[in-house]
Formats: C-alpha cells, structure tokens, sequence
C-alpha cells in the first residue's frame, strides 16, 4: 500500500469555521463539523507489559504505566470524561499536576479541551497534546490516543518528560 495524500490536516479558512452550524445543540452550540474531527484511516499498537517481561526480552520501555482510570458522565456531557478523570488519576498515581509534563486528552471536539481548560486546575495549553490532536491529525477509530502515546514514546527518548 503507498499512501500518497494526507487526510489531514487540512487549510480552514476563519469565516467557514464562524458560518459552521452546531451540530449537537443548535442554539449556542460550539460543536460543529469543522471544529471535530476527521474520520481517517491509521493504525497504532502498544506493547504493554511488566518491567520484568521487558528485561527477559531484552526491551527498554519508553514508557512506565503509573495508573488508569475512567469515569462516567451524564450522556450529554460525553466528551468531559476526558478530562474529568484527570483527578482521580493524579491521585491513585501519588502525582500533582504540577508533576506531569504532557497530557493526553481523548477528544473529537475542540470544546472538549476548551472546557478541561475551564475545569481542570493547573491544565496549561503548553502541556496539552503535544504531538497533535484527533482535530487535527484525524481520528481514526481506536487509534487516537494509542497512536500519539506511540509517536510521544518514540519521538521522547532519551527525554525526561512525565506523562498522564
């Protein structure tokens, strides 16, 4: 297979993206079909395993899993589990937010980072996806998140950075 063409990102011009209607809340909605993202073809795998299985293999990680979590949200608030689970994350890990480099955040829609912005103490723009966002590079299905926390990992070493 070549690929030969991008899918993303693509030239926006400002006026389109202000004339854009609101998709899920017609009046005063800020979710539109240009401020989501994309649906592109991508792959993207992750190894995940113990320290001690790396060393029997003789690989280096790139990356240490600290803690996990999810949380549910009302159904129309579906895109502030995102960021909602920030929180109770830094505190099953032993980490402040101050203790972490980048974050990663699962999004479609621009609104979602705006209002983690809004919601999450200490969230800086700066360390807010580093390698791009599903808006921006598209969103393959399953792939988003796994595919940047790979190009982060591989495009890192030898970097100090802590992730979340």
């Amino acid at each position: 297979m070549v690929v030969a063409k991008d899918e993303g990102p693509k030239a926006l011009a400002l006026d389109k993206l202000r004339a854009a209607k609101p998709y899920f809340k017609p009046e005063g909605g800020t979710i539109t079909s240009l401020s989501s993202s994309s649906l592109n073809d991508g792959a993207a795998a992750v190894l995940l395993t113990t320290a001690t299985k790396a060393k029997d293999l003789g690989l280096r990680p790139l990356a240490e899993l600290k803690a996990f979590g999810n949380v549910g949200v009302p159904r129309e608030l579906m895109g502030e589990g995102a960021f909602k689970v920030i929180g109770p994350v830094l505190r099953k890990a032993g980490l402040k937010i101050q203790d972490v480099d980048y974050f990663e955040l699962n999004e479609a829609f621009a609104a979602v980072v705006g209002a983690a912005f809004h919601d999450v103490d200490g969230l800086k723009p700066e360390r807010v996806k580093p390698v791009g966002s599903g808006i921006s590079l598209g969103h393959p299905v399953a792939r988003p998140v796994r595919g940047r926390w790979s190009t982060w990992c591989t495009s890192s070493r030898g970097a100090t950075a802590r992730s979340a």
